[in-house]
């Protein structure tokens, strides 16, 4: 009797294990990319390192990256952006970066440059996600930044960077330099 009672506790708190373990998976894949949706790629750097941190943002139905600024006009020409730095500006003064320190004083936009992705790639260490000739919008934020990581391993930055895909207005990188 007592190796029946035991039994029957170990399965119950078997299925209730499993049942904790499904629903922690199907929490975690709540705001998952669709299927056939790019992904930049995350660069996690080496302690001591001065390569920021890529983060990649939450993904649009038809384009990479996120629906951030509304582009003003649609050009046929992929190497003219479809906004201006002003509506960067705009944009970034209502929307902080993720990262930026609670409570700190607003980030402060120190450069807009619109460069092809090769080169905003060579500037910040990791890749976009995008083709080497493909305009993006690179925004250059100082201020006050910090980054959680495993076990205590954040640090903080004053400087902070947004790439934006100068087409789509699509935000495709969020990072933190060290």
């Amino acid at each position: 009797m007592r190796q029946r009672r035991l039994f029957t506790l170990f399965a119950t708190c078997a299925v209730l294990f499993l049942g904790a373990i499904a629903a922690l998976v199907a929490v975690n894949t709540v705001g998952a990319r669709p299927i056939g949706t790019p992904v930049p790629p995350t660069t996690v750097p080496q302690p001591g390192s001065s390569t920021p941190v890529l983060v990649a943002p939450p993904a649009s139905t038809n384009q990479p990256g996120g629906a951030t600024i509304q582009p003003q006009a649609v050009s046929n020409d992929p190497t003219l952006p479809s906004f201006t730095a002003a509506d960067v500006r705009s944009y970034v003064s209502s929307h902080p970066h993720p990262d930026q320190a609670i409570g700190s004083a607003p980030a402060t936009i120190t450069g807009v440059e619109f460069l092809p992705a090769q080169a905003v790639e060579a500037r910040l260490g990791g890749s976009t996600g995008r083709p080497a000739t493909t305009l993006l919008c690179l925004v250059t934020l100082r201020g006050s930044f910090a980054v959680a990581g495993p076990r205590g391993t954040g640090w903080s930055s004053n400087v902070a960077y947004l790439v934006f895909d100068a087409q789509t207005g699509n935000i495709l990188v969020e990072a933190v330099g060290r």
